[in-house]
């Protein structure tokens, strides 16, 4: 015969036709120690270990109308389309129930949640959920007290963090392991941005200029250096009344001609000149530039006549050559009488400002009269009748012109 167990009222096992008796006593024990610990559904339960609950479902309704909440709800979705209504919880007893309530129509219907006379959520006696997806989530925490648990308190930085999208200011002595400067290459006019470290003037296609932003004091720095061959030049320029060291602007002209700008003070660039030791120099304001006068160890100020740049003074070290520009050669020759010998003349390796004394005679294209040229830096403007290019001029090795003084 199979064995048939049961279990009565009691809750006691009976095993039918068990012809050992041991076996009966074994299985009553057995099924006695299993029954304290396990959870019934149709009880409430409290698990006093960590549970693991691998696939978790929870209960989920959508409510239209008044609702008194349950025990055994959790999620509840309020769709007030057809009209406002309430949500009555039940009695806050310190249970820890979570309810999770959420209005999801676009009616602006009122959904409201109203606890038991006397209990409070926080400290209000009820809460009202007006738009599309507003929601609030309850924990029934205290007797009396529903806990709105729907907003966490904001998360508050130190106040000596860094922020990649504001302006940080650093306070300390810094130590970057590696740090990448932003340079940018620019063909054409533009604004400093204070998001660029470096800008590289390619002036090929045409003359280019960068307006500066007003300066107020704040520490901006900027590179900025012409990278091409042409003659054409790159203009840095102040706004309104700013001053860079004193000029309106700074002029790039030659290749690899740059300037370091700082935003000293309201009102004030602060240039602190070329980064290269012996580079060929930066402009400095619209009509004066210093020169380089590499491979001579010195440099040159020259200004612009608004044709040419001519040079003013030099300054070479001691045991520098050639000699500095004030021993220049002087020469007088009456047997040049027009400029077709004047440019014949061999002008290579004569130093600038040197003069040339000569007399023209009839039937040049100038009249007859003593003529008076100095030597001059440059190529000769081709408009200007007063500038002769010598034939043996080179714009590598011998840059010079006649300039016609008399």
């Amino acid at each position: 015969m199979p064995l048939i167990s049961t279990i009565n009222d009691s809750d006691e096992l009976t095993v039918l036709r068990e012809s050992d008796p041991n076996n009966i006593a074994n299985k009553k024990a057995t099924y006695a120690a299993l029954k304290a610990p396990l959870a019934v559904l149709r009880l409430p339960n409290v698990f006093e270990d960590v549970q693991t609950i691998p696939g978790l479902r929870i209960g989920t309704d959508v409510i239209v109308d008044d609702y008194n909440v349950q025990v055994t709800d959790f999620e509840l979705s309020a769709d007030a389309s057809a009209h406002g209504f309430s949500f009555f919880l039940p009695m806050a007893l310190g249970t820890g129930q979570m309810l999770r309530i959420k209005k999801i129509d676009l009616s602006p219907n009122l959904v409201r949640i109203i606890p038991k006379p006397g209990d409070l959520i926080d400290h209000d006696t009820s809460e009202t959920l007006s738009g599309r997806d507003q929601g609030i989530t309850l924990i029934d925490s205290a007797l009396g007290q529903w806990d709105n648990a729907t907003f966490i308190s904001a998360f508050v930085l130190p106040p000596n963090v860094a922020l990649r999208d504001q302006d940080n200011i650093f306070t300390a002595l810094n130590i970057f392991t590696g740090i990448r400067l932003k340079p940018v290459t620019i063909t054409g006019d533009f604004t400093f941005d204070p998001l660029v470290f470096e800008y590289l003037m390619d002036c090929s296609a045409g003359p280019i200029i960068g307006t500066l932003p007003p300066s107020t004091g704040e520490g901006q720095y900027w590179r900025i250096k012409k990278i091409d061959t042409t003659a054409n030049v790159g203009t840095i320029a102040a706004v309104g009344s700013d001053l860079i060291d004193g000029s309106i602007s700074v002029n790039l002209t030659d290749q690899w001609a740059d300037a370091q700008l700082v935003d000293a003070a309201p009102g004030y660039w602060d240039n602190t000149g070329t980064a290269a030791s012996g580079g060929v120099g930066a402009d400095f304001g619209l009509n004066g530039r210093v020169v380089d006068l590499n491979p001579i160890r010195g440099f040159a100020f020259e200004v612009f006549n608004g044709t040419i740049w001519v040079e003013q003074v030099r300054y070479t070290e001691p045991s520098s050559s050639p000699p500095p520009s004030t021993d220049v050669s002087y020469f007088w020759r009456p047997e040049i009488i027009n400029l077709t010998l004047l440019k014949a003349w061999p002008t290579l390796g004569n130093l600038v400002n040197s003069r040339m004394d000569c007399m023209y005679g009839a039937g040049s294209n100038i009249s007859n009269s003593f003529s008076v040229y100095l030597l001059k830096r440059g190529a000769a403007s081709g408009g200007d009748p007063g500038q002769v290019a010598p034939d043996d001029y080179n714009a590598s090795t011998n840059d010079v012109h006649w300039l016609q003084i008399q």
